[in-house]
C-alpha cells in the first residue's frame, strides 16, 4: 500500500468517527429535546432548529461546534396561528412579547449516555444522563422556570431594552432565577 493509500485509509477512519460522534450527538439532543417536548406538553409544529443566522434548519444543519461544545438554537412557537393573527389583527402595532423565543443550548458529550447541557452564557449547566429520567427532568424544569421567568418579566425587559428580546438571554434573566 502507497503512502497516499494509508493517508486515505487514515482519512476515512477519522471521517467516520467524526460521523459516529455527530450522529451520538444528533440523537442525543433529539431525545432530550423530545424529554422536554413532553415535559412542557408542547403541541405539534411548535419547535424548530435556527442556525447561526436564525434561519430555520434541520437540528443537524443547525448545530455547530465551537471550542469542544456543540451549540445549537430552538425556537419555540408560544401561541397557536390562530390566536397570533388575531392578536396581531386587534393590535397591529403592538407585537410584544415576540411569538416565538429562541433558546441558546449548548450540549458536550462526556460519556456515551452523559452530556454536560445548559445554555449558552450561562453558569449553570446540568450533567444529563439521557437513560435517567431524574436528571431529563431536573434540566427540563430548569427551562420551564427559565420560559416562566422570562415571560413574568417581559414588561421590564422590553422597557429597559426597548424591545422583547429574540433570544432567552440569561444576562437579562439573571435576577429572576
Amino acid at each position: 500500500m502507497s503512502k497516499f493509500q494509508d493517508l486515505c485509509q487514515i482519512y476515512n477512519q477519522s471521517h467516520s468517527e467524526m460521523a459516529d460522534y455527530l450522529e451520538s450527538c444528533v440523537q442525543f439532543i433529539e431525545t432530550l429535546i423530545k424529554g422536554l417536548e413532553v415535559y412542557l406538553d408542547i403541541p405539534a409544529k411548535r419547535l424548530q432548529y435556527r442556525d447561526r443566522d436564525g434561519e430555520e434548519r434541520t437540528l443537524r444543519e443547525a448545530m455547530y461546534l465551537e471550542n469542544g461544545v456543540w451549540h445549537f438554537d430552538m425556537a419555540i412557537t408560544m401561541c397557536p396561528e390562530s390566536a397570533y393573527r388575531l392578536r396581531t389583527a386587534a393590535f397591529t402595532r403592538c407585537y410584544y412579547p415576540r411569538q416565538t423565543v429562541v433558546l441558546p443550548f449548548v450540549m458536550k458529550k462526556v460519556m456515551a449516555d452523559v452530556s454536560i447541557v445548559g445554555f449558552e452564557n450561562y453558569p449553570k449547566q446540568f450533567s444529563v444522563n439521557i437513560s435517567d429520567k431524574t436528571s431529563v427532568a431536573d434540566f427540563c424544569q430548569f427551562v420551564f422556570r427559565a420560559l416562566e421567568a422570562y415571560y413574568k418579566n417581559i414588561f421590564q425587559m422590553i422597557m429597559d431594552n426597548n424591545e422583547s428580546p429574540r433570544k432567552l438571554e440569561f444576562k437579562c434573566l439573571e435576577p429572576y432565577l
